[in-house]
Formats: C-alpha cells, sequence, structure tokens
C-alpha cells in the first residue's frame, strides 16, 4: 500500500530538494531566501514591462481560448447515469451548514484568525447547499477523505510557501513572531483542499456545467507519451532549480512546476493524470476543478480586499493593473493549483478506493443530477 503513494512522496521530495540544489551549484546564498515569516523582499522585483506584460497576456489568452474551443460541446448531451437508491429530497439547509454563516460573521469579527474562519465557513456553507440541493455532499458521504484532504492540503499550502521563499512573490509586512505566524498558516493551508473540492463538487452538481465540459472535441492519444512525460519532467526541474537564481524570469515556470512535475510522473508511470479525460472529449476533470481555485482565490481575495490581507504580492515584470488589490494576471496562479487539488486527491483516495463492496467514485463523490 505504502508503494502507492511513492509518486506523492517523489512529487514533495522535489519540490523541496530542487530550489536549494539549484542555488546551491549556481553558488548563490540561501540565508537571505529562508526568513519565516518573509516580512520584506530584499531586493527590488524588476518593473512593470508593458511589452512582457501584453506577451504574456497574449500567451495565457490564447492557451484559454484553445482549451475552450477543444472543451465546447460537439457531441449531444449524455444521459445522467441513475442512481440505484435516489437521493433524499432536502429542502433545508443543515444545521451545520447555517455554522458556515457563523463561521462567517466571526471572522469578520475576528480578522486577525487570518482567512481560518472565512474558509471554514466557506466549505460548511458550500457542502450544506449540496446537501440540501441533492442530499449529498463532500462532508456527509466522505468524512474520512476530508480528514485526509487536511493535511495533504497543509503539505500543499507549505510546499508553495516553500516555493515563494525563493522566488519571494509576496510577504507579510506586519507578521509578528514566528511561531504564531506557522499556526495560522498551517491552519489556513490544511484547509484550502477541502475548499477546492467542495467548490469543484458544488459546481458538478450543474447540469449546464458538466454539459458544457464533457462534450468536447476528443484529442487521441499521443504517440510520445512517455517522451512527453520526461519532458515535463525536465520542464519543471528547470523551473524548481531555477528559482533562487533567476526569481524574477522564471516564476511563472516555478508556479506551475508543481503540476507538470505531477503530470509527468503520471505519464512515466502510466496513471491517470488530471487530464487522462481529454482523450475522450471530457473536459470536466480540467476546467471545473480550475475554476473551482479560481473561484476560491477571487473570493478570498474579495474577504481581504474588505477586511484587510496580511500579505503584499508583487510581480515583477507583470505588475500591472490591479483587480481587488492582486495584480490582474495573478488570477491565472489558482488554475494550476485546482488541478494539484484534484492530482493530490487521487494519490490519496486508494484505501477508499479499495475497501470491500463499496466502489469509490471516481472523484470523490458521485454528482447525480435531479431531473
Amino acid at each position: 500500500m505504502l508503494a502507492g503513494f511513492a509518486p506523492l512522496a517523489l512529487w514533495a521530495g522535489a519540490i523541496f530538494a530542487l530550489p536549494p540544489l539549484g542555488a546551491w551549484l549556481a553558488g548563490q546564498p540561501l540565508d537571505q531566501h529562508l526568513q519565516v515569516p518573509l516580512s520584506a523582499r530584499p531586493f527590488d522585483p524588476l518593473p512593470f514591462s508593458v511589452p512582457v506584460f501584453w506577451a504574456s497576456a497574449a500567451l495565457a489568452a490564447g492557451l484559454i481560448l484553445c482549451v475552450l474551443w477543444l472543451a465546447s460541446p460537439r457531441r449531444a448531451s449524455r444521459p445522467a447515469p441513475s442512481p440505484a437508491t435516489p437521493a433524499p429530497s432536502v429542502t433545508r439547509l443543515p444545521a451545520w451548514g447555517w455554522a458556515g454563516w457563523l463561521g462567517i460573521g466571526l471572522a469578520a469579527a475576528l480578522p486577525e484568525l487570518g482567512l481560518v474562519l472565512p474558509l471554514l465557513g466557506l466549505i460548511l456553507l458550500v457542502n450544506g447547499h449540496s446537501q440540501r440541493r441533492t442530499g449529498s455532499s463532500l462532508l456527509t458521504r466522505r468524512p474520512g477523505f476530508v480528514a485526509v484532504m487536511l493535511p495533504a492540503g497543509m503539505l500543499l499550502g507549505w510546499l508553495c510557501h516553500w516555493l515563494n521563499l525563493h522566488l519571494q512573490l509576496w510577504h507579510y509586512p506586519d507578521a509578528g513572531a514566528p511561531l504564531p505566524f506557522v499556526l495560522l498558516r498551517s491552519l489556513e493551508y490544511a484547509l484550502l483542499l477541502p475548499a477546492v473540492l467542495s467548490l469543484r463538487q458544488w459546481l458538478a452538481r450543474s447540469p449546464s456545467l458538466l454539459g458544457m465540459t464533457n462534450r468536447g472535441r476528443p484529442i487521441g492519444e499521443g504517440a510520445a507519451a512517455t517522451g512527453l512525460g520526461w519532458a515535463l519532467l525536465g520542464l519543471a526541474g528547470i523551473g524548481l532549480a531555477g528559482a533562487t537564481v533567476w526569481p524574477d524570469w522564471i516564476y511563472p515556470l516555478t508556479w506551475t512546476a508543481p503540476l507538470l512535475l505531477a503530470i509527468g510522473l503520471g505519464i512515466i508511470a502510466g496513471r491517470p493524470s488530471a487530464f487522462a479525460g481529454v482523450r475522450d472529449g471530457d473536459w470536466s476533470r480540467v476546467l471545473l476543478p480550475a475554476g473551482a481555485a479560481l473561484l476560491l482565490g477571487v473570493t478570498l481575495q474579495l474577504w481581504g480586499s474588505l477586511f484587510g490581507t496580511p500579505w503584499t504580492l508583487t510581480l515583477p515584470l507583470l505588475d500591472g493593473a490591479r483587480v481587488l488589490g492582486l495584480p490582474a494576471i495573478a488570477y491565472l496562479g489558482f488554475l494550476p493549483l485546482g488541478l494539484l487539488a484534484i492530482w493530490l486527491a487521487d494519490q490519496l483516495a486508494r484505501p477508499w478506493r479499495r475497501r470491500p463492496l463499496q466502489r469509490f467514485p471516481k472523484f470523490p463523490v458521485k454528482v447525480v443530477i435531479k431531473s
């Protein structure tokens, strides 16, 4: 069973080891990059560049339009599978769903707790709404799975924080002592994965969204799949190893490197990745998690603009127009986090899949569309 988690261990180990290894090979000092909390950037970022900004925006827009074109519906709608037992009719928000509103109210009164209460309230509200609509939710159907996602989210959050110590894209000007800072960030990171997965399930409850994302153009299976896997690993390695050496130039590649690394490992090992369904034209496992992560990012940034954010984010070369206090192009950084959430969920769902007489759904709660 432990061998099944080897890709996850290799993935986390590479993200942790490659940035300092690249700095060591380049003779770069590490002491200025390993400060927790990072209260100030020790060097000024490269100034905003209009040509670089528009070239990057055009590239990002081209990729997004290409994916949307491939994912646009091209076949008749698939009939929704009939459940063995119909979901009970629920018309009221469960009591624990109302507790989500309480958490959000307390968060507004206790802003010093950061994003812990807003995230917790959002998770309860979204799952409560799913429970009210269909009689099923992530929290009620797989509570053990959600519990496993808490340490997994903490791992993902601190690995992203680790990359930021080398890239230094965001810092915390008013950060206090290290121990309270680490505890608060750990609680916030632990809730990230359950929040993304809950929002993903909530989006998947919409028949129109499913119909728009699971009937796209089949792209077939590449002839050089293994070569593609090694190419993705190479790109990820460059992005991670160069994080400390060329932080202001390489940070877009570094930020997407964990996802490239995860997909590359899956291709080489012959395991399905977050993009497995696109061979048959099903882009729902790509677009819905990415949309959920973007929705979560916008929600949290809106919360921060209303009640204050403890961090300041600056993008070298691309820090142009800001939306809700964040560089507009920075919102694209939430998209790979959604796909990483799906990949982590798939890695950690193995014990549930192997339970006898209880087949674990593809991810992680069966979506039933009520007519």
